[in-house]
């Protein structure tokens, strides 16, 4: 077990270093939110291992009376974690529905740095009668300036595996690359991501693959992504652990190259060699 810190505080309802401040409500919101177990990455970016690990979530009173949210941290990597280590917290607000019945696709932003209602018509011009989208709010305590993700949610099923390829190839080539381009409203010009974040239910457990979408891949080659390999490496490393998360990246081909994984006991695991079917593991 790493270096343990007591008692750190990861938001407050004070004034921060930007100059804003959290409402106690906001500040609530991110603590139901909130994973027991959370993560912290350097300079926040989650497509490599985590350098600490929060746990024992807690909201106090501090003695100069603002309200904080406070965790107890494990370091996992003391040099990384010295150097950028920070945790990103974020909670979910309103969702507009483009289409009707249970949505396909959710596409998550934060409103601080996008314009909610240009990224919901634009959803609405691109998406074709039987694909249903989901457009929400994910608010997130970033630093300004911070690389921004624009989330792409889908929970795998036979539905989704039936329209995935036609609607990537069709109507939702010009919303990726509208994505892709999407004006930042916090820093114009600014680096926008592209995380696609797919829900795959094993029994009675649901695990959560995250793939970091490199900045060449194009449209027509997420369409190409093999759904029954993604399934088949969570079956794989679940075989080995209780699987909550397996994160890695998609790059050109297209190709994913899985990174490490998170059990349910909040341990990080480095993917192995040869461990999953179909894809390029990271070490």
């Amino acid at each position: 077990m790493g270096r343990v810190i007591q008692g750190q505080v990861i938001t407050s309802t004070a004034i921060d270093l930007h100059g804003e401040r959290l409402t106690p409500v906001q500040l609530e919101l991110f603590f139901q939110q909130l994973p027991e177990a959370s993560f912290a990455y350097n300079a926040h970016d989650q497509a490599k291992p985590p350098v600490a690990k929060g746990y024992n979530k807690r909201l106090e009173r501090l003695p100069n009376g603002v309200l904080a949210l406070v965790l107890d941290i494990e370091v996992l990597d003391e040099e990384a974690f010295g150097q950028a280590g920070g945790f990103s917290i974020a909670y979910t607000r309103r969702t507009a529905r483009v289409g009707s019945g249970e949505p396909s696709f959710r596409i998550l932003i934060n409103p601080q740095q996008f314009d909610f209602d240009a990224l919901v018509e634009a959803v609405t011009t691109s998406t074709s009668i039987d694909v249903t989208v989901d457009v929400t709010e994910r608010v997130e305590k970033a630093e300004a300036g911070q690389a921004a993700f624009i989330i792409l949610a889908v929970l795998l099923t036979d539905a989704v595996r039936e329209t995935w390829r036609g609607y990537w190839n069709a109507a939702g080539s010009s919303l990726f690359e509208h994505l892709r381009k999407l004006p930042r409203k916090d820093k114009p010009g600014g680096t926008t991501n592209l995380r696609l974040q797919i829900d795959v239910a094993l029994a009675a457990d649901r695990t959560q693959v995250i793939l970091f979408v490199e900045p060449e891949v194009r449209a027509g080659e997420l369409a190409e992504l093999d759904l029954a390999s993604i399934r088949g490496a969570v079956e794989a490393v679940n075989r080995e652990q209780s699987l909550d998360k397996l994160i890695g990246r998609v790059q050109r081909g297209p190709r994913i190259e899985y990174e490490y994984s998170i059990d349910r006991t909040g341990t990080v695991n480095q993917c192995k060699k040869n461990m999953l079917p179909n894809s390029r593991l990271g070490s």
